[in-house]
């Protein structure tokens, strides 16, 4: 048998259980690969045996239903987790194995995600090859190799903003459902999905009296409790104003009496959490920007292929306080996050090809430069040559972002013309994909046409907000 042991997680001091439990063993037949149907009446997995647990039974839970909804709620590899975009996965840190590389950036690794209330007989299995993990807190996030299908599970939505005021309060007086594959009272990982009510949330929560921004803790009806096999499970919220359930955390362990409860519930990295001070000298990480960049960057990269290596995204960003057009690949678009000093997220340009490979056939360099005087950010593929020498007035080079088809050579199939464009009253240099039709016309307020800068490769589609994590104020 193949078993996670319980992880101690020391941080700040603090020693806080983990929640993995063991991992399924697979029994023949083998679990299928990525996108097949399994077999409803045959075995994937086998059932785990695990020592007998510490802590309390999951009293009071009820076998979850089968619907695309709850299925939502996913088995991962000896913990659970929960699917919120179509082929990615919320889950605990010390749930993946490893965890060697550096954080915030899609590193290999191999997970099983078992789609279904029985994961003895599931609907879906398939392989996440990647995982990203935050800074400072135990929260992950796994990439599958495929997008998951509608009929057998809909992403959850998931809360990146939590509320503006009284959140303390707020938190409260809400209702929460838990769920997972936590041990039951006999000490094994169950083969159904359970899941069950909670109440009395606590943010920031106090964990042996330090108090933790980016964590809640809640109380589960008649004493259930967060247990092995639960870690990196969802903590669901419904909004009484809509009647829409969001994912708002991933457990991380239960709580303590220490803590002013009663050993039962759970505690959770929460989705919303902006980071802090953590009352013991330290500051934690903004989790809601951090689960926004990742998506964002996977979302924007397979628009572009789907790979790192050829194609990258061509993103453009807008500064009303310098009122000025930048468009670049270097950074990932962070909805509701903007870049200093106050530069939002505007659109997906097009594709083009990745700078740190060798300059492909007919293409030509598109580099970046920046005035101070002028607060303006211009990408050209003019001055090739220049070896990144000042231009007038004082542009200095900052980056090649990439490489465009030429714009003297005949426009390749499936692109799109990037044009340049110039507005004296804001000393603006504007470069964008739009337009293709004005024929150099003016644009408001008074932007004048300048030149074809070169063809951009069309994405698979356009990104949009509808990408994101739902974000919920």
């Amino acid at each position: 048998m193949n078993k996670k042991p319980l992880v101690a997680l020391s941080a700040i001091g603090l020693i806080v259980l983990g929640l993995t439990a063991g991992r399924a063993v697979a029994q023949d037949p083998q679990p299928t690969p990525d996108m097949q149907l399994p077999d409803p009446g045959a075995r994937q997995t086998g059932d785990v045996q695990p020592a007998k647990p510490l802590l309390p039974h999951l009293t009071g839970a009820q076998n979850d239903i089968d619907t695309p909804e709850r299925n939502a709620t996913v088995w991962v590899d000896g913990c659970s987790g929960t699917l919120i975009t179509s082929d990615v996965v919320l889950t605990a840190g010390h749930c993946i194995p490893n965890q060697q590389e550096p954080p915030e950036e899609w590193v290999p690794k191999t997970v099983t995600v078992v789609f279904g209330p029985d994961r003895n007989r599931p609907r879906l299995i398939m392989q996440a090859r990647l995982a990203n993990f935050s800074v400072g807190e135990d929260i992950a996030l796994i990439r599958l190799q495929n997008q998951v299908p509608a009929n057998v599970a809909i992403p959850k939505r998931v809360l990146l903003q939590g509320p503006l005021t009284n959140s303390s309060d707020f938190w409260k007086g809400q209702r929460y459902r838990m769920a997972g594959w936590g041990l039951d009272e006999s000490g094994n990982a169950p083969s159904i999905r359970k899941t069950v009510g909670a109440s009395n949330g606590m943010i920031p929560y106090t964990n042996f009296g330090v108090s933790l921004p980016n964590m809640l803790g809640v109380k589960g009806d008649n004493s259930a409790t967060a247990q092995l096999g639960d870690s990196g499970g969802p903590l669901y919220w419904i909004d009484s104003r809509t009647g829409i359930e969001y994912v708002i955390g991933a457990a991380q362990g239960p709580t303590s009496v220490l803590d002013g409860y009663d050993g039962t519930g759970g505690r959770y990295v929460v989705t919303f959490g902006k980071g802090g001070p953590d009352g013991a000298g330290g500051m934690r990480p903004n989790i809601s920007a951090w689960i926004t960049r990742m998506i964002w960057d996977w979302n924007t990269r397979r628009m572009c292929g789907e790979t790192r290596q050829s194609l990258v995204p061509f993103n453009s960003w807008w500064s009303s306080f310098r009122e000025d057009n930048w468009a670049t690949s270097q950074h990932a678009p962070l909805a509701d996050q903007p870049l200093t000093p106050d530069y939002g997220y505007v659109r997906l340009e097009g594709c083009i090809y990745n700078p740190d490979l060798p300059k492909p056939p007919g293409t030509i360099q598109l580099f970046s430069w920046w005035s101070p005087s002028r607060g303006d950010n211009w990408v050209t593929t003019l001055f090739p040559n220049d070896g990144g020498k000042p231009l007038s007035p004082d542009y200095g080079f900052v980056r090649l972002e990439g490489y465009i088809f030429r714009p003297d050579l005949p426009q390749p199939p499936g692109t799109l013309p990037l044009y340049s464009w110039w507005s004296p009253s804001r000393s603006d240099n504007w470069i964008t994909s739009l337009f293709p039709d004005r024929g150099g016309q003016p644009l408001t307020p008074d932007y004048g046409f300048v030149r074809l800068e070169g063809y951009v490769v069309v994405p698979g589609k356009h990104p949009h907000r509808a990408h994101l994590p739902t974000l919920v104020r």
